[in-house]
């Protein structure tokens, strides 16, 4: 899939769902933390 579309892609989900950037934020986070406690 090209980049341009996968960007459209999340566009439209982050359009209807503004709060699925922060979760995604915090799911990042929590998987550094983990891989950086090891």
């Amino acid at each position: 899939m090209p980049a341009i579309a996968i960007r459209e892609v999340v566009e439209e989900a982050y359009a209807a769902d503004p709060q699925m950037i922060a979760s995604a934020a915090c799911d990042i986070q929590g998987g550094c933390a983990r891989v950086i406690l090891r």
